[in-house]
């Protein structure tokens, strides 16, 4: 995983990762285990009370009491890759394999905002900026991180570094950091941190499946392979494995946080949608 700083913002200076010390552990309460009519592969919360999955041809849309309150068949979707939902209640989803960015309406009419063309369309994330959105295109030597409006306007590619050397091989998923800093799962690149670096070798991640930022900086990593949510700064440093197996998380996959800061996540490879509320705050 890898940082991009918009404004190029100076990194604090440290080498020692911020690690946890004996028994200190985030409690957690369950609220909900939801169990969604198909694998959901991605989460967004709506608010701390409802979230949209993204399932196999379809968008629904559940509350913490395991009640479907909406659904919407896409139109042409086999799997989706990732969604993005604003405070306006459009939906913005990227298809697996797929060229093109669509948007559905309230009254769940579908839009085509933008055609990728060969450029296969990955994570998506809303930004800080209101009507803006971050999609990860994936094409072979050549994927890009790109920054357009809701209405699919190029306002920004993000692609190559200050030696013009190219930052992505396989851009997955996208975040923006509470500083604007852009966090992408990467397989290859150099940005302000890497994370984890090569003397991390206990916090390596096996097979990443979302990010998210929550309202203090720091990021949350879904470790599929590994069955546990890693919580690191926004330098880049390891404070905790927030969530694993003792906490009943299982090939964990999209996760979102809501207005809350309580984590919504795919769990069980998306069979299960489990809420968790944080009791005590993050160190």
């Amino acid at each position: 995983m890898y940082k991009h700083e918009k404004d190029q913002k100076k990194q604090t200076q440290s080498d020692d990762s911020v690690s946890c010390t004996s028994g200190t552990t985030i409690s957690t309460d369950i609220v909900s285990r939801i169990n969604p009519d198909k694998g959901s592969k991605c989460v967004s919360a709506v608010n701390d009370n409802e979230a949209w999955c993204g399932c196999d041809g379809d968008l629904v849309l559940i509350d913490i009491h395991d009640n479907l309150k909406r659904k919407i068949q896409l139109n042409n979707i086999q799997i989706v890759f990732d969604i993005a939902v604003t405070t306006k209640g459009e939906i913005f989803v990227t298809e697996l394999d797929g060229t093109n960015i669509k948007k559905y309406l309230q009254d769940d009419r579908c839009i085509n905002i933008a055609d990728t063309k060969a450029y296969e369309t990955q994570g998506i994330c809303l930004t800080s900026v209101q009507d803006d959105i971050l999609v990860c295109l994936y094409i072979h030597n050549n994927s890009k991180v790109v920054r357009m409006t809701t209405a699919g306007q190029m306002k920004q590619t993000i692609q190559k570094d200050k030696q013009q050397q190219l930052l992505y091989k396989n851009p997955l998923y996208v975040a923006e950091n509470i500083n604007e800093d852009v966090v992408v799962v990467n397989v290859k690149g150099e940005y302000r941190y890497k994370y984890p670096d090569s003397s991390q070798s206990t916090y390596r991640i096996k097979r990443c499946c979302g990010i998210a930022c929550d309202n203090t900086g720091c990021i949350l990593v879904s470790d599929c392979g590994n069955h546990r949510i890693h919580q690191i700064d926004m330098d880049g440093r390891f404070i905790q494995f927030i969530f694993t197996q003792q906490h009943e998380v299982q090939c964990p996959l999209g996760l979102s946080i809501d207005n809350k800061g309580q984590l919504w996540l795919c769990n069980n490879v998306g069979n299960k949608i489990q809420y968790y509320t944080i009791e005590q705050p993050y160190v």
